[in-house]
């Protein structure tokens, strides 16, 4: 995976360059044309260019909601990535809005664990988010026992587990 972090930086690094370098050529040259106050050759170089462009990236422009664009298609949330998850989650932690608490989830039957698992991975193919995935409890305990500003206290926002599953499982 790091392999592939390294490569792709890498490769759109290059791209980002070769891009700015064509991008400032182009500029240089509708510059200096400009300059000679030749303007039907100024329209025509910039349509030039645009058409240049076109043929480059072509039918490569997809939108970002089109379901066969590679960028939007991430990887497959397997069963087994779900089970690691499970079984390293801590336990004795609080509650979130739902009040189920992770050992539950972790001594659950295969038949909860697969609903479960099944939301989990609904969530993730549609990114459409359940409202009890986006409500947290925000507590603000003291740093030390005599906390009287508000740097004292440290903001913690406790989410449901089944939030926390799915956010365990798209960074791992």
């Amino acid at each position: 995976m790091r392999t592939y972090k390294h490569l792709n930086k890498k490769l759109n690094k290059y791209a980002k360059e070769t891009r700015e370098k064509w991008l400032e050529d182009k500029f240089k040259e509708v510059d200096l044309i400009i300059k000679r106050n030749i303007m039907n050759q100024t329209f025509d170089t910039i349509k030039k260019f645009a058409i240049e462009k076109q043929k480059l990236i072509g039918d490569e422009i997809t939108s970002p909601n089109d379901e066969n664009n590679p960028d939007m298609q991430g990887v497959i949330i397997l069963r087994e990535d779900f089970n690691r998850v499970l079984k390293t989650m801590k336990t004795r932690k609080a509650l979130g809005v739902d009040e189920i608490t992770s050992e539950l989830i972790q001594i659950a039957g295969t038949r909860i664990q697969d609903k479960l698992f099944k939301l989990v991975y609904g969530i993730y193919i549609t990114g459409e988010i359940p409202e009890n995935f986006n409500k947290n409890i925000i507590i603000t305990p003291p740093k030390n026992s005599t906390a009287e500003k508000y740097n004292e206290y440290r903001t913690l926002s406790i989410m449901v587990h089944s939030a926390k599953i799915l956010v365990k499982i798209i960074i791992n």
